[in-house]
């Protein structure tokens, strides 16, 4: 059974290529993915050259965040290979240390601002310091000022 397509939407479009693309951080090439005899994911390929954005579109069931958890290495495809920063996943590393993704709900404390739970999050490998945090606050429209607690 086939689920519905998956648009892949490349903002500042990238290039997409078979085999490894060199200026590529992520490359995926011919991602497919069976689950229970269901074919969830078949011949999925883009590339995404560092420091671009990418965004996922598609209907409920079609497959995004199981595209998202192949390429965080979260679960193995049935075929095809994916590279981030050179590497493939499940046979050079199992998890991109240096690939932030965020699926489904983001997990954020409500009793701390946006600001602290970022903080918090920065804390675990302490290479992000408060200027940072603020900068980057401020650069996606937030008040890196603001007190208000993330449940409100």
């Amino acid at each position: 059974m086939h689920l519905w397509n998956v648009n892949v939407i490349l903002l500042k479009q990238s290039k997409i290529k078979k085999g490894y693309n060199m200026e590529a951080y992520i490359q995926v090439n011919d991602l497919n993915l069976t689950i229970n005899k269901n074919v969830v994911l078949e011949n999925i390929n883009f590339s995404l050259e560092k420091g671009k954005c990418l965004g996922l579109a598609g209907m409920n069931g079609c497959g995004k965040t199981m595209i998202m958890k192949c390429v965080s290495g979260l679960i193995l495809p049935t075929s095809g290979e994916i590279f981030v920063n050179g590497k493939k996943i499940g046979v050079d590393i199992d998890f991109p240390e240096s690939l932030g993704i965020m699926i489904e709900v983001p997990g954020f404390i409500p009793f701390l601002s946006g600001f602290e739970n970022l903080k918090s999050l920065a804390k675990i490998k302490n290479i992000i310091d408060d200027n940072t945090i603020k900068q980057w606050l401020d650069k996606v429209g937030l008040d890196s000022k603001d007190k208000r607690k993330v449940r409100k």
